[in-house]
C-alpha cells in the first residue's frame, strides 16, 4: 500500500465530522492540508465590500492546481462550485465544494451510505493526483447543482443519481438541498428536494433564489408529465417546509418550469398559472417562459409583445421598452450567482446577438449592444460598473464600462477564460476559475 493511501485511510479515524447529525461521527479525510497551496496565488482584503476591482492577478487562487472545476456561486470571499472526482470515467464526476477564497480553503460535500452529508478538507494537490482511481471511501457520487451564499452559510442543491441494472447512464436521482456553515464546514442542515428528479434539468431547469429578506429559500424546476414537482420555499435556517407546490396544484397539472422566485404550472383544463414561491398566491397567465419574478416584482411580456414591471404589492405596472422574451428569460439564470441589482443578458435570434443590461424601476436598458457591435461572450454588473469580454478575443482581455456613459474605464489584459462571470470586490470568476483582484477603481 502506498504512503498516500495510508493517509487517506488513516487520517479517516482520527477527526470528527462536520455533519448535520450526531458531532461524534467520523468522516474521510484527504490527508494532510497546507495552510495555503504554494501554487494559488494570494488573495488580498478589498478597500470595501463594494471596491470595484480594476486589476487582477495573474495566477489563480482557485483551484490552484489543473484540475477541471466550475464556479456556481460567488459571495466575498466565499465561492461554490464542484472539481473533477474522477477524470476516466465516462459519466462527468465531480466534488460539490465550498471554499474560502481568503483562507485557501476547499471542502468538499459528501453523502455517505447512511444518507448523512459531511464536508471535508480537502488538499488538491491530492485530489488531482488521486483523479485516476476510484474512490469509494468517499461516498456516491454527487452532481452539482446551482447554489447562493449568504454571510453565514452556503446552499447547495446536489443530486445522488439512482443507479439501475437496465441502464448503464442513470436518468434520474435524488435531489438534495444542503446548508453548510462557511465558519467551519459544519452541515447545519438537509433536505430532500424530489427522490425522482431528471438529471437533464439540473444545470439550466432548477433556479435557486432567497427571498426578499432572506429569510427562505426559494426553489422551483422544470417537470414534463412527472408526478414529482419542485416548487418549494424552505427556512433558511433549518430548511423546513413553508410551501410546497404540491399541496396546492390542482390535480391535472402536466408541467411546470421555473422563474425565479415563482413557478409556472400548467394543467389541461386549469390552465396556466404563476404561483408566487414566498406565498403560494398566484396568477393566471398566458404561459409565458420569458416572465421572471424577483423581489416583489415581476417582469413579463403583455399580450401585446411589450415588456412590463410589475410590482406585486401594489399592483401598479411600468413599460420596459427593449427588452425581449429571451432577455428576461435570460436574466433569471447567471452563471454563477451573485448578488445583483442590475441583470444582463447576452442572446440573439436567427439574425443578430446582443448585449442588454438593465436595473429595475427603469423603463429601459442602460446599455444595448446589436448588430454592428458583436457582444462580448461573458459579462456582469457590479455596482456601477459593466466588465465583460470573450476568452478568444484580444487575448482574454476584460473591459470596465460604466453602465451609466458606456464610458471605457478600464482594459484588464488576460482575465477572460469563460463565458459565465461573477464578481465581488475580492476578484473575479470566470471560465470555472477564480482570480484575485489586486487592485480597485479609486472614485
Amino acid at each position: 500500500m502506498r504512503r498516500r493511501d495510508l493517509l487517506f485511510i488513516g487520517a479517516a479515524l482520527s477527526m470528527q465530522a462536520c455533519t448535520s447529525n450526531t458531532p461524534t461521527t467520523l468522516r474521510p479525510t484527504l490527508g494532510p492540508v497546507p495552510s495555503a497551496p504554494s501554487s494559488a496565488a494570494p488573495v488580498a482584503s478589498p478597500p470595501g465590500p463594494d471596491a470595484v476591482p480594476n486589476s487582477f492577478s495573474q495566477s489563480r487562487a482557485w483551484p490552484s492546481v489543473g484540475i477541471p472545476s466550475t464556479i456556481t456561486a460567488l459571495h466575498d470571499h466565499h465561492l461554490c462550485g464542484s472539481i473533477r472526482r474522477q477524470d476516466r470515467s465516462v459519466e462527468q464526476m465531480d466534488f460539490p465544494v465550498i471554499v474560502d477564497l481568503s483562507t485557501h480553503t476547499t471542502r468538499l460535500l459528501l453523502l455517505d451510505d447512511a444518507g448523512r452529508f459531511s464536508t471535508v478538507e480537502a488538499d488538491l494537490d491530492e485530489v488531482e493526483a488521486e483523479a485516476s482511481r476510484e474512490r469509494p471511501e468517499l461516498g456516491p457520487q454527487l452532481l452539482c447543482g446551482p447554489a447562493i451564499l449568504d454571510d453565514a452559510a452556503a446552499y447547495l442543491v446536489v443530486v445522488a443519481p439512482k443507479r439501475s441494472q437496465e441502464r448503464s447512464t442513470p436518468e434520474l436521482g435524488v435531489a438534495h438541498l444542503v446548508k453548510v456553515r462557511l465558519s467551519d464546514g459544519q452541515v447545519e442542515a438537509a433536505a430532500v428536494l424530489q427522490e425522482n428528479f431528471r438529471l437533464t434539468f439540473l444545470e439550466e431547469e432548477l433556479n435557486l433564489s432567497f427571498s426578499t429578506d432572506h429569510s427562505s429559500i426559494l426553489i422551483a424546476a422544470t417537470s414534463l408529465g412527472s408526478a414529482d414537482f419542485i416548487g418549494k420555499n424552505l427556512s433558511a435556517t433549518d430548511l423546513s417546509t413553508q410551501f410546497d407546490i404540491l399541496d396546492v396544484m390542482p390535480s391535472d397539472i402536466s408541467s411546470s418550469w421555473p422563474a425565479g422566485a415563482a413557478i409556472h404550472v400548467h394543467g389541461d383544463q386549469s390552465g396556466s398559472h404563476l404561483v408566487m414561491l414566498k406565498d403560494g398566491t398566484s396568477l393566471e397567465t398566458s404561459g409565458d417562459l420569458g416572465a421572471y419574478v424577483f423581489d416583489d416584482f415581476h417582469l413579463h411580456l403583455d399580450a401585446t409583445g411589450s415588456s412590463v414591471l410589475r410590482n406585486l404589492a401594489t399592483g401598479e405596472e411600468q413599460q420596459v421598452t427593449g427588452l425581449s422574451g429571451r432577455d428576461i428569460a435570460n436574466f433569471r439564470t447567471p452563471g454563477p450567482w451573485t448578488r445583483r441589482s442590475t441583470f444582463v443578458s447576452i442572446g440573439g435570434g436567427e439574425s443578430r446577438r446582443r448585449l442588454t443590461v438593465w436595473t429595475p424601476g427603469t423603463s429601459e436598458p442602460s446599455l444595448q449592444w446589436e448588430e454592428e457591435h458583436l457582444p462580448p461572450a461573458g459579462a456582469v454588473v457590479f455596482q456601477d460598473v459593466l466588465l465583460s469580454g470573450s476568452p478568444h478575443v484580444d487575448d482574454g482581455a476584460l473591459t470596465l464600462r460604466r453602465i451609466d456613459t458606456a464610458e471605457v474605464i478600464a482594459t484588464v489584459p488576460r482575465s477572460v477564460f469563460g463565458n459565465g462571470m461573477g464578481i465581488t470586490a475580492w476578484g473575479i470568476a470566470t471560465g470555472g476559475v477564480f482570480l484575485p483582484a489586486d487592485g480597485w477603481l479609486t472614485t
